[in-house]
């Protein structure tokens, strides 16, 4: 029986698009492409999520990537990046709903240590239990070793968790250990499709 919801963020919860972010910090479509190469596809933007680098030292890096005039707007970027993370409406009302039908939410994603500043203004996450971070764990998706770690840490049975993502790398890696689970691509326009695979499962 499932009795744990577990979600990724990133196009599940929330969209994460780096050329609508950058959009809101230059007008240049130069510039834009240049900063999301420098910043959003770099090795650092990977290693903050691994958490094997801190903000600083990947801002450091990714400004040596652009020139002197751009490198302020490198830091700016960095600082507030995650105020463009777009909430989905449907997934708020089906968390809800989830909430009350008696599941247990948990988040797990592959994201930086800048989660904890953005998190608490997510309407959604308020009916979350818990939040496991790639970067505070030391564990990327989509290692099994990731979920295994998840389900022990929240004393789970992996068998009574369904797991949702925009991956399906991911989520093969999750029904590895005994999850089930989805792979949504972000047609909201039908976020149903995801309580009926929950049932199913039940």
């Amino acid at each position: 029986m499932i009795r744990n919801i577990v979600f990724d963020m990133g196009n599940v919860v929330l969209s994460y698009d780096p050329n609508y972010i950058i959009e809101h910090f230059t007008k240049e479509k130069d510039q834009q492409r240049l900063l999301v190469e420098a910043i959003f596809k770099s090795p650092e933007w990977l290693a903050l999520d691994e958490g094997t680098l801190s903000k600083a030292e990947a801002c450091t890096i990714m400004k040596a990537r652009v020139e002197l005039q751009l490198q302020p707007l490198v830091d700016k970027i960095m600082n507030e990046w995650y105020l463009y993370l777009t909430p989905f409406k449907d997934i708020i009302q089906l968390v809800k709903k989830l909430k009350e039908e008696g599941y247990t939410l948990y988040l797990l994603s592959n994201t930086s240590l800048s989660f904890y500043e953005y998190y608490e203004n997510v309407e959604a996450f308020a009916y979350f239990k818990d939040f496991y971070i790639s970067a505070k764990h030391l564990l990327m998706k989509p290692d099994p070793a990731i979920f295994k770690d998840f389900c022990e840490k929240h004393h789970l049975d992996p068998t009574e968790c369904f797991f949702i993502d925009d991956s399906q790398d991911n989520i093969s890696s999750a029904k590895s250990i005994g999850m089930q689970g989805i792979c949504f691509n972000g047609n909201y326009d039908n976020a149903q499709m995801i309580d009926e695979a929950i049932k199913k499962c039940s």
